[in-house]
């Protein structure tokens, strides 16, 4: 083995030569920034990595051992729907374009092809059509934390992705479903339970996996209190519960509260659950027995979602998604006068800023309304009449 360290502007170029695996003598360049001392440490901790055989020559290594190592980690510290998502765009998307490549060749113009290759890339799902603009952020993302890993790990100097612009995501804003609207899409809707699933999601803010999950033991009548404990969630291993996601102090369950109109509809729910047990032979339904059930089985959440879809049409509003009934229960709160901290803890937000920049819509007579609390705190005839040598009030007319 042989070091030597020189100084190359504002960094440091290590250079080191070792036998390779072949018995042929392989050289390797190293530059790195800091003081000389960290230079020096650096240069040691090859000639360790290299005694112990521990060194890992990251210039001849592939994208695909890298993307291995990481999926490993990521499947012990993510949560199934997150790494069943990081699998299949691995598997699809980044493998097959670059995970044969070394490290060493992967430069900034591969990233940029890749980019552009996704963006006329069709979809490997049921449906049809191109990538949308998401999904390949989505992507750049993803590979662009499977390299980051890789520079930890010390097998590249840099990110290659640190050189490419991030391609924008889809500019479409949530929608916020009005009260007339709802009402149009309850009237549509025939099935007793999906009207009281609509009505429970419109009135806790609740996801549409954690509403599956509900059973009746987690419905407190007398607290007027719903605590959401579970949620389902189809992966590649099919249906399965998980804990719900928010706050980790949360993750046992998050308590929110059972506005009157979805507690009637509960109760309707729970009589004709009973009696449709009953007409069916089934034993009574107790605090294990999903609310919104399929005669004792969890509901899929892409089955309610599809019901959703097929309502939507039928009732003639325009298009939204499940979850904007979440975004409509915030919206709705706020603009009510709710404190904001209050609805970051009902929906379960991390952090507050994730509550204030997505789940947040507000309306136009909420903006008027604002405006006009500005304007009677300024106080508009006062403004209009101060003393200057151009009266702002000779220009516009009478007073009001």
């Amino acid at each position: 083995m042989k070091t030597s360290i020189r100084k190359r502007g504002r960094r440091w170029s290590i250079r080191y030569s070792f036998i390779g695996p072949s018995g042929k003598r392989q050289h390797r360049r190293l530059t790195v920034s800091g003081t000389l001392q960290e230079a020096q440490a650096r240069a040691a901790q090859i000639v360790q990595q290299l005694s112990s055989n521990e060194y890992i020559d990251g210039r001849r290594m592939r994208l695909g051992t890298v993307i291995d190592e990481w999926l490993l980690e990521k499947e012990a510290t993510c949560g199934f729907t997150t790494f069943d998502r990081y699998r299949s765009i691995v598997k699809y998307h980044i493998r097959p374009l670059l995970g044969h490549l070394r490290l060493s060749d992967l430069r900034p113009q591969r990233v940029s092809e890749a980019i552009a290759a996704w963006k006329k890339a069709t979809r490997k799902d049921k449906r049809r059509g191109a990538l949308s603009p998401t999904s390949v952020h989505h992507h750049f993302c993803t590979l662009r934390t499977i390299l980051n890993f890789a520079v930890r790990r010390e097998y590249m100097l840099r990110n290659p992705c640190l050189a490419v612009d991030e391609p924008p995501r889809d500019a479409n804003e949530q929608r916020v479903m009005g009260l007339e609207e709802f009402r149009a899409l309850l009237k549509s809707i025939i099935d007793l339970g999906f009207r009281c699933l609509l009505i429970t999601a419109i009135g806790t803010g609740a996801r549409c996996g954690e509403l599956a999950g509900i059973r009746w033991g987690d419905l407190d009548f007398e607290r007027q209190v719903l605590t959401l404990k579970r949620a389902v969630a189809r992966g590649q291993r099919g249906v399965f519960i998980k804990r719900p996601k928010g706050k980790r102090k949360m993750r046992d369950g998050r308590a929110v509260g059972l506005p009157q109109f979805v507690q009637l509809a509960l109760k309707i729910q729970r009589a004709d659950q009973q009696q449709r047990y009953a007409d069916l032979g089934l034993p009574e339904p107790s605090a294990d027995t999903p609310v919104f059930d399929r005669l004792g089985e969890l509901p899929k959440p892409v089955n309610i979602s599809s019901m959703f879809w097929r309502a939507i049409r039928r009732a003639k509003i325009p298009i939204c998604r499940f979850h904007d009934l979440r975004h409509s229960f915030a919206s709705a709160l706020l603009a009510l006068g709710t404190d904001l901290k209050v609805v970051s803890e009902l929906l379960g937000h991390e952090s507050i800023v994730t509550t204030a920049n997505i789940y947040t819509h507000i309306s136009d007579p909420t903006k008027i309304a604002a405006a006009e609390r500005l304007d009677s705190w300024i106080g508009t005839r006062g403004f209009l009449s101060m003393d200057s040598p151009a009266p702002l009030s000779a220009k516009i007319g009478v007073l009001p």
